[in-house]
């Protein structure tokens, strides 16, 4: 990003779309560009969602497998080989709908990032650095003042 004049990058994340310097908070993909000032973030959070609905429904065609099959010992052994399948399918589907966002906030509008492929790690150190980076910038503020 050219357009960081006098500003110095201290971190990045999601493969550099989000960038952190000593001034602001910058998202920048195809679709969006926000801008966040470090003196007007308020929150941040790393939020997972899931979709337990699909284990739900798992569970219950699990539960009703045997019913649709003989009572007998090849009718049980078919129903659960294909309730095994059905579950491994079910526990697959559920973890890829799986989703972690990063949200930085301010009274102004927000920055959420998918996180899917940043390590938690990854998340919290952005944080990190990102409250660092604020708590820097509020102490080189008031030092400011109080020399003028």
């Amino acid at each position: 990003m050219d357009e960081l004049k006098n500003e110095e990058r201290i971190a990045t994340a999601d493969a550099n779309r989000l960038v952190l310097t000593n001034r602001r908070l910058i998202y920048k993909n195809k679709q969006e560009y926000k801008s966040i000032r470090l003196d007007s973030i308020a929150y941040m959070e790393i939020a997972k969602k899931s979709t337990p609905g699909i284990l739900y429904v798992t569970l219950i065609i699990n539960i009703l497998f045997p019913l649709f099959f003989s009572r007998d010992e090849d009718g049980l052994e078919t129903a659960f080989k294909l309730a095994g399948g059905v579950f491994i399918i079910g526990v697959l589907i559920y973890a890829l709908f799986q989703k972690k966002t990063l949200l930085i906030a301010s009274a102004g509008g927000s920055i959420q990032v998918n996180a899917s492929r940043m390590s938690n790690d990854e998340c919290y150190r952005f944080i990190e650095f990102t409250e660092h980076a604020i708590n820097t910038s509020k102490t080189h503020v008031v030092s400011h003042v109080m020399h003028n």
